[in-house]
């Protein structure tokens, strides 16, 4: 249900920005409001896998919240997933997906297409105006007032995400155009041009296969931790996350000092980064803790189930056949929905993951 829910209202949003094209800041809150959307359907969806987790339900872990209200999961669990999944390419994702949206409407008119991502000033504006009205927002503590706060929060990370990848863009387009650029280029050809063929040919391969299998370990990792901030894991300080690292004496020892004016300012600042960023980071120890065969469990697991579920689309495409463009971008969000819904299989297995990691803490401690 909020797997269908959240495709549904990301689906809208994007619609609805193309609508409202003529009003750039209009079609963008749009864009921005179906994205927020979507992932808030998508932290109740892992939500709503509590009840089954037994690891996660004990009474008596100190470490885990009591039951949470969904204003108070989606409190704490937004911004982590957008900054994650931000990280992982849903700036981009996002943005193809409204181009298909653009495509169907305006067809190859581009100069009447909705939101342009080279803008980093704009995004920079609008995540300069999300940040203020979360700090105004956030001395309420109203339902209704949290969830424009929550929003608010979701807005200024995407924004600042969007911005800083529109000015990494430009900076390697600067970079990629320089003359020492090219000369880096032709020593990298010379120095492989000495190796012998079979060894530059492993090379190479080798190369291209390290981001494929980073993403595939890191990815189901950081999807545990996720799970870890929606279930209410608490256990997270900076203090907690450098116990049993040369950091800890450090760490105590500013924890035993006086609060100045200077410190509590910089408390202040980094309330959403302490309180809401680094328990993906503490997510991870936990993780750790079912020890090495239950990591490469997970691994294993996720990484035979992405496969598979990507074997299952390219069969639907293929029984599709080939379409003409309008065809194909009529059939579209139908088959989008049917990956929705087959996204919820990782996420089970996520919970899962994380409710074996309770257990496995539980019975180490």
């Amino acid at each position: 249900m909020w797997a269908c829910l959240g495709y549904a209202g990301n689906l809208l949003g994007q619609h609805l920005s193309t609508q409202l094209a003529a009003n750039r800041l209009a079609a963008t809150l749009a864009f921005i409001a179906g994205i927020m959307w979507w992932l808030a359907c998508t932290v109740l969806m892992v939500h709503s896998l509590e009840p089954g987790l037994p690891g996660v339900n004990r009474s008596d872990d100190p470490d885990l919240k009591a039951s949470q209200t969904r204003v108070e999961v989606l409190s704490s669990g937004l911004g982590p997933f957008v900054a994650v999944f931000s990280l992982w390419g849903l700036v981009e994702d996002q943005y193809r997906k409204l181009f298909e949206a653009n495509l169907s409407t305006f067809g190859l008119r581009a100069e009447l297409y909705s939101v342009n991502l080279s803008d980093w000033g704009f995004f920079l504006a609008l995540a300069g105006g999300a940040w203020l009205a979360q700090a105004l927002l956030r001395r309420s503590g109203r339902p209704a007032v949290r969830l424009l706060q929550v929003l608010a929060e979701g807005v200024f990370v995407f924004a600042s995400f969007a911005a800083l990848f529109a000015v990494v863009r430009l900076l390697l387009g600067w970079l990629t155009g320089r003359a020492g650029w090219q000369w880096l280029l032709v020593a990298r050809a010379a120095a492989l041009d000495w190796l012998p063929d079979a060894v530059r040919n492993w090379f190479e391969q080798a190369l291209g296969l390290v981001p494929a299998v980073v993403a595939t370990a890191l990815l189901p990792l950081l999807w545990v931790s996720l799970t870890g901030v929606v279930f209410g894991w608490r256990q997270f300080g900076a203090r907690r996350l450098g116990e049993g690292t040369r950091a800890e004496p450090l760490l105590t020892r500013l924890g035993e000092r006086r609060i100045g004016p200077v410190t509590r300012l910089g408390l202040l600042a980094t309330a959403d980064l302490r309180e809401k960023y680094l328990p993906v980071a503490h997510a991870l120890r936990l993780v750790a803790g079912a020890g090495v065969t239950g990591v490469c469990s997970l691994i294993a697991l996720s990484a035979l189930l992405t496969l598979g579920l990507a074997w299952v689309e390219q069969a639907i495409v293929a029984l599709i056949g080939p379409r003409t463009l309008a065809e194909t971008l009529a059939y579209q969000p139908t088959f989008g929905l049917v990956v929705a819904i087959l996204g919820t299989l990782p996420v089970a297995l996520y919970a899962t993951a994380f409710d074996r990691g309770l257990a496995a803490r539980s019975v180490t401690a």
